[in-house]
């Protein structure tokens, strides 16, 4: 049996504010924080997948992350011009 040892994924880890209380550019913080967490999670097990279609599914999943996240900054750098 393997183990994988991996940090969950954390909210708050740029303030402890609540959501609530934040404005746009801190809830924009946490969230990229957020996937920057996801992005490094997909990188820790795609080193350490010993099944090459395991490896290969962890490559699109972060593929897709980094996509979504790309498209989260071009949106939010819409809200500016608003």
């Amino acid at each position: 049996m393997i183990i994988w040892n991996t940090s969950p994924i954390r909210t708050h880890r740029t303030c402890d504010a609540p959501y609530a209380a934040l404005g746009f550019n801190e809830i924009c913080r946490e969230i990229f924080d957020f996937h920057d967490q996801v992005t490094d999670l997909y990188r820790n097990l795609i080193g350490k997948a010993e099944i090459p279609e395991a490896k290969e599914l962890l490559e699109s999943l972060l593929e897709l992350e980094q996509h979504e996240a790309m498209r989260l900054v071009r949106q939010t750098g819409r809200m500016d011009d608003l």
